[in-house]
């Protein structure tokens, strides 16, 4: 299964995303798994390929259990979403619908 996570500082207020601690978030994941690291505008954007039949829980729960992990304490992950193999977007029927995540005087048309 191939899913993109994205992990944001729990406190507004703190420094820019790390490359070193998304290397720490994938350190803490199984090592059969194939990885890739972004950082973006505060946050962690984690791309992971389980190449088997792991099912999102599982990933969810993977994650969950590295983020509690002392060195990664102030950060949380805010969405794990499935991404149609050949794509480079998750699928549109997984994101939420959360008109914040919009640019200010944009609205969506399903709105």
């Amino acid at each position: 299964m191939l899913v993109e996570a994205i992990l944001h500082r729990t406190s507004p207020g703190a420094a820019a995303a790390s490359p070193a601690d998304g290397i720490r978030v994938l350190a803490l994941l199984p090592a059969h798994w194939r990885t890739g690291l972004s950082t973006s505008n505060g946050a962690i954007t984690l791309r992971l390929d389980t190449t088997d039949d792991t099912t999102a829980a599982e990933i969810h729960a993977a994650l969950a259990d590295a983020l509690s992990d002392p060195a990664l304490h102030h950060w949380r992950l805010d969405s794990c979403r499935p991404v149609v193999p050949g794509t480079a977007t998750p699928q549109a029927a997984s994101r939420p619908r959360d008109a914040r995540q919009e640019p200010p005087g944009v609205t969506r048309p399903d709105s």
